[in-house]
């Protein structure tokens, strides 16, 4: 696992639009035109790739757990038909974070953009940190505080929100437009996610 500072305290609220932090802005390298330049081109990051994927992939499967694990501490048997299927897709989301980062070139632990302070690496870990399920130990900590659906979804709204927040930010940093697709992707999927857990939370509190 990467190791990261101590996760700082937030208070993202479970409803309305999430904060997100303006990126650092860097520049890219210019080709040389050789064959190592051209491979290197077919991935741009400005960032650490193979690390930042392996985070990605690790949020994923603590999104799994929770949605395994949440189900069983709830009665509601629509909420638990909808954190199985959710389950399920964050399973498909960590399978497609790991094709992305086997299809990486040999300079995937390279930066391919100029950040000489490392601005885009320290920026996308202090997102990573903030996740709410940043490590599978979090996730048993918050399932303590989970009684019934109502909490069970807006914890679950809470990390769909810091899913989206954290790919944005993987997006913004990534120059290769498959890779902005292929990421792009993947959040619109969160983002349904994040509609469909918002409009049951209302079901159940409205």
């Amino acid at each position: 696992m990467v190791s990261l500072p101590a996760r700082r305290s937030k208070s993202f609220p479970t409803t309305g639009p999430a904060p997100c932090a303006a990126l650092p802005r860097v520049n890219s390298k210019k080709n040389s035109g050789s064959s190592e330049d051209k491979e290197s081109e077919s991935m741009m990051f400005g960032f650490n790739a193979a690390e930042v994927f392996n985070i990605a992939i690790e949020i994923e499967e603590n999104g799994r757990v929770f949605y395994r694990k949440a189900r069983e501490r709830i009665a509601d048997p629509e909420v638990k038909e909808i954190f199985r299927d959710l389950e399920q897709q964050e399973m498909e989301h960590k399978r497609r974070f790991q094709e992305m980062k086997e299809g990486l070139p040999r300079q995937a632990t390279e930066r391919t953009v100029w950040d000489p302070e490392n601005e885009l690496d320290r920026y996308l870990k202090m997102m990573a940190d903030q996740h709410v399920f940043r490590t599978e130990d979090e996730v048993e900590e918050r399932l303590r505080g989970v009684n019934d659906a109502v909490d069970a979804l807006r914890l679950a709204i809470e990390f769909e929100k810091d899913s989206v927040i954290f790919f944005l930010s993987m997006q913004d940093a990534t120059e290769e437009e498959k890779g902005r697709e292929l990421i792009g992707l993947l959040i619109k999927e969160e983002q349904s996610h994040l509609r469909r857990l918002s409009v049951q939370l209302q079901k159940l509190t409205h």
